[in-house]
């Protein structure tokens, strides 16, 4: 179900639900491309028509950041649950080792992708990892590697390639990919899961996520890079979600005013 949050269209998915119609998409040998929207999509979604270009071309937004579920709930849109990228990443690996779907991990430190490699070999025995690279600002420029780089995916029709480099790169890496050859394959922008899989960056408690305070313990970690995100980009939230407030109490009072007549 698409939701519109100001402009902004993203959609309410069961986890399991999602994971195996992907899954299912993946094995048919088509191509598809996941994000996972939070305050920092939203905001530049909003100023940046460049941005929203390369939104335009995901087949699936799942609702990461829960500022954004709470907006979806507040205009009465019926938004269900919050997906994160790392929850989603890892569903759709589980399912990958099951069926023998090869992976491919794009993005992070050098470091990073090696302990994530390493730590989902451990877990999954059976998991083909093909590919891994963690390509700089600059070769993400260079025609001449993003063609290496297409190449190299090419060569598995059926797999699950994350693309671990930050938004807007992430989507910006799959538009130039498919530009220069037709995708296959279920491509999911998810940032810095790379991190959480290679056990760098710590996840919340389960409680603490249920409350929506998991930025907060982010933010704790990584406070210097994170700063921008989590407490500039919030002042600039703070009058979306004032309209919503203000939207949802002037539904309420008309479904109440119209109970009343009747």
């Amino acid at each position: 179900m698409k939701i519109d949050i100001f402009g902004m269209w993203i959609q309410s998915h069961d986890i399991s639900a999602t994971a195996k119609e992907v899954i299912s998409q993946v094995s048919e040998g088509k191509n598809l491309m996941v994000v996972t929207p939070n305050v920092d999509h939203f905001l530049r979604w909003q100023k940046n028509a460049g941005f929203r270009k390369l939104y335009e071309l995901a087949d699936y937004r799942l609702i990461d950041g829960m500022p954004i579920l709470w907006l979806a709930r507040l205009l009465n849109k019926g938004a269900s649950e919050r997906i994160t990228g790392v929850d989603f990443s890892l569903r759709l690996i589980a399912e990958a080792h099951k069926l023998q779907i090869p992976i491919a991990l794009i993005g992070g430190s050098e470091t990073a992708s090696l302990l994530a490699k390493n730590n989902l070999e451990k877990a999954y025995p059976s998991l083909d990892i093909f590919y891994s690279a963690t390509p700089s600002a600059s070769e993400l420029a260079n025609p001449v590697y993003l063609a290496k780089l297409s190449n190299e995916l090419a060569g598995r029709e059926q797999k699950i390639v994350l693309l671990c480099l930050g938004s807007p790169k992430q989507e910006q890496l799959y538009c130039d990919l498919n530009s220069i050859s037709p995708l296959t394959g279920a491509y999911l922008c998810v940032g810095g899961t790379i991190d959480f899989l290679a056990k760098l960056v710590k996840r919340a408690p389960g409680f603490i996520q249920k409350f929506g305070f998991e930025w907060f313990y982010r933010f704790m970690q990584e406070p210097a890079r994170l700063f921008r995100r989590y407490c500039v980009s919030s002042i600039f939230f703070l009058p979306f979600l004032v309209k919503a407030i203000f939207q949802s109490s002037s539904i309420k009072f008309r479904l109440a005013k119209n109970k009343c007549i009747k």
